[in-house]
């Protein structure tokens, strides 16, 4: 008796599976990539989101430098964030 063998359905990659991947990248690279109060991790980093028809605001943040908050879209598969240097103090010009 041969063993009874099992069709087992395979999922292409090409299939839409409600998830949104943005590549997320600053310079310097390094930041600290945060949604909300969570850290997803630092860049370059892929941000896989549930597509909720809505768009994200995720914080980029790096000592020495002024946290910049971006929205992704739906639309988006690769956002650039140039981070600025902080001004401490008057000894920084």
């Amino acid at each position: 008796m041969e063993p009874e063998t099992q069709d087992v359905p395979t999922r292409p990659s090409d299939i839409d599976d409600g998830i949104h991947r943005v590549l997320v990248d600053s310079s310097p690279q390094g930041a600290q990539v945060m949604m909300g109060a969570l850290p997803l991790g630092r860049t370059p980093l892929q941000v896989e989101l549930k597509d909720l028809g809505q768009a994200v605001r995720l914080t980029l943040e790096m000592d020495g430098y002024v946290p910049r908050q971006v929205t992704l879209s739906g639309a988006q598969t690769k956002v650039g964030v140039p981070l600025e240097p902080a001004m401490t103090g008057p000894d920084d010009r």
